[in-house]
């Protein structure tokens, strides 16, 4: 594949996906995703290439992203949604190799701990002591921003339990498990 690489900003009706090796979860947090964006803007172009002989291009790497934009495009559509920044590549000269981009990229990606998260939110909580100016300031969801900050009030026994997987092997599940058993105590 040729190395040169240029940035540009592509109209979404311009734009589709291919053979994606991410099948699940696409739609997971997509609102999340897009409140971030709408917050911070967009932090990370997509990569694309240019179909040939056509004004229209094919999404590698950055699904999720393209689809927030999507998102945004529709609820705000005088705001600027309906252009993405995007690396330009020339196209893979095979599909495998179109395959190995998309697994690479969706591989590699590694996820804060839940642990991390919580202490950033709480972090930002405690500055403005609003979830809903967190969630506009911080680019993350109301729902997300309290779902962290609620942890904050657990013992720390009842807090790395649910970071040890003693609970469940999923942190996010555990703490949703104990916050309904604390909020029941209550």
């Amino acid at each position: 594949m040729n190395n040169s690489l240029e940035l540009l900003k592509i109209p979404l009706v311009k734009l589709g996906v291919g053979p994606n090796i991410r099948k699940h979860n696409i739609e997971m947090e997509l609102d999340d995703l897009a409140i971030n964006i709408r917050a911070n803007g967009q932090s990370q172009p997509i990569l694309a290439y240019k179909k040939k002989d056509l004004d229209e291009y094919e999404v590698l790497e950055g699904q999720r992203r393209l689809n927030a934009f999507d998102i945004l495009n529709t609820k705000y559509p005088d705001g600027g949604y309906d252009e993405i920044y995007a690396v330009l590549t020339t196209e893979p000269e095979s599909a495998n190799k179109k395959m190995s981009i998309s697994l690479g990229a969706n591989m590699t990606q590694l996820s804060m701990t839940i642990d991390d998260i919580q202490v950033a939110v709480i972090q930002l909580w405690k500055e403005l002591s609003n979830m809903k100016l967190v969630a506009e300031e911080y680019g993350i969801s109301e729902k997300t921003a309290k779902k962290y900050v609620r942890g904050a009030r657990l013992n720390e026994r009842l807090q790395e339990s649910t970071l040890s997987g003693e609970i469940c092997e999923d942190p996010t599940e555990a703490i949703d498990h104990v916050m309904e058993a604390v909020d029941l105590l209550n």
